[in-house]
């Protein structure tokens, strides 16, 4: 049995060290000058980006909109490779986050958050780790995203296997698979993105589909550097229109229903909107 220790009161406790939670602490701490501790069951900072290192693994938004848009330096010292970052890249990023606005000594990394409940009588939740640590807090921010638990299925064979069973979502690290037997269950987003990287590699590759899925090609190239000067030049615009937008990918949407024109016209629009779409990623969708 887990014995309670002796916590402390906080302002603000802030579970998961992604995007969100990292943020989330930036905000609450550093800006609204609140004290702030954060947890995560990961070793460090990167949320799905610190689980999902799987071959293939890259974002699903342009690289210059892909990132923290709070602070105007930290948008002007950044850089980018390619249209769109991989894994590695970033966790670096955001691994320079944490470090850059001193965020690192707010976090509990290597802790899980078992509960947390709210004491109606004293207005404030208790939150309880893995370690038995008992913190209380006026305000509880969960930023674990929105799937945050790994799910395998249940399928018949998988205890008897004799093969190793990886998980996309907890992809050991600096695994390599070349020159063996694959076989990849899904096609999902994650599913492409892995199945594209691995099959150049393996030996053998066996893809197990289910429902068949609609992609387009990723589109991914290299910036120049002019490239980048003239986005970082031109971020006012590019937030103001990012925020505005429907989907927070960087281009411009299509307002019209399809259904609003006639059948002779729809097919040219819809060749029109394909074409924006083809700068657009698979999406990634990480079962964790």
């Amino acid at each position: 049995m887990t014995v309670k220790t002796t916590g402390r009161t906080v302002d603000a406790v802030v579970i998961g060290a992604g995007f969100g939670g990292i943020y989330a602490v930036h905000k609450l701490h550093n800006e609204l000058g609140l004290t702030t501790v954060g947890f995560d069951k990961a070793a460090g900072p990167g949320g799905t980006w610190y689980w999902n290192r799987y071959p293939g693994a890259l974002s699903d938004t342009e690289s210059y909109v892909y990132r923290f848009s709070f602070d105007r330096d930290l948008l002007q010292s950044g850089t980018w490779k390619n249209t769109y970052v991989t894994q590695p890249e970033i966790l670096e990023y955001l691994e320079d986050v944490v470090d850059r606005f001193g965020l690192r000594r707010h976090f509990r990394f290597g802790t899980e958050v078992k509960s947390a409940i709210y004491l109606e009588d004293e207005a404030l939740w208790e939150v309880t780790t893995d370690a038995g640590d008992v913190y209380r807090a006026k305000y509880v921010v969960n930023a674990v995203g929105l799937l945050s638990a790994v799910n395998l299925p249940n399928l018949p064979g998988l205890d008897t296997f004799e093969g190793d069973i990886i998980h996309t979502a907890a992809w050991p690290e600096g695994k390599d698979l070349a020159g063996h037997r694959v076989g990849v269950i899904g096609t999902g987003s994650t599913g492409q993105q892995v199945i594209t990287a691995l099959a150049p590699e393996v030996e053998h590759l066996t893809v197990f589909v289910r429902t068949p899925q609609y992609s387009v090609p990723v589109g991914n190239r290299p910036v120049t550097t002019q490239q980048i000067d003239a986005v970082k030049a031109d971020y006012d615009r590019i937030w103001e229109q990012v925020k505005a937008s429907s989907v927070a990918f960087g281009f411009e949407e299509s307002t019209v229903p399809a259904l609003a024109v006639s059948e002779e016209e729809r097919p040219p629009r819809l060749r029109g909107g394909l074409a924006a779409w083809r700068r657009i990623p698979l999406h990634v969708c990480h079962l964790r």
